[in-house]
């Protein structure tokens, strides 16, 4: 075996290996792929389990709920995948049909984005300024608000077609 670093690519003199996390997110988006695509018993428990997870967090859509994972927290395997295909720049689809429903999530996203924007810019300070860090605690009690009403299925402002 050599001593070249695994990580880098060849022409940089290392053996070109992806990285362990690039491979995680191909071959977890193929088995999900597969599972939506197939059509069975299989492909409805994935859709469905798709739609709980982002109504858990109050939205109707995978790119939505990519979102709300960027200012918040990843804990199921379909959170964390959504994460790192964000960290990526790349953002995934819902395999159903658009939602003319408009969620309360939509309407407090400008201000719950915001609020994470302007805590990221005092990223590494020891002092935050008082109304940066009340504006973060509301977005996150809104962002457990949006999650709460999403698993009562009440995340709703108004039915678009009625």
């Amino acid at each position: 075996m050599d001593s070249s670093p695994i990580m880098l690519d060849q022409s940089d003199g290392g053996r070109g290996c992806p990285s362990a996390t690039t491979l995680w997110i191909r071959e977890a988006l193929d088995v999900l792929e597969q599972c939506v695509s197939l059509p069975s018993e299989t492909s409805r428990i994935v859709l469905h389990c798709l739609r709980q997870q982002c109504n858990v967090h109050g939205c109707h859509a995978l790119n939505q709920l990519q979102l709300l994972l960027r200012v918040g927290k990843a804990d199921t395997v379909l959170e964390l995948l959504l994460a790192r295909l964000d960290e990526q720049g790349l953002e995934i689809s819902s395999p159903w049909e658009a939602s003319d429903e408009e969620y309360i999530v939509d309407a407090l996203w400008p201000r719950i984005h915001s609020a994470w924007l302007e805590k990221e810019r005092w990223a590494g300070c020891t002092e935050v300024i008082v109304e940066v860090r009340t504006e973060w605690d509301q977005a996150q009690l809104c962002l457990k608000a949006c999650g709460k009403l999403g698993s009562s299925a009440t995340a709703t402002l108004w039915a678009g077609k009625g």
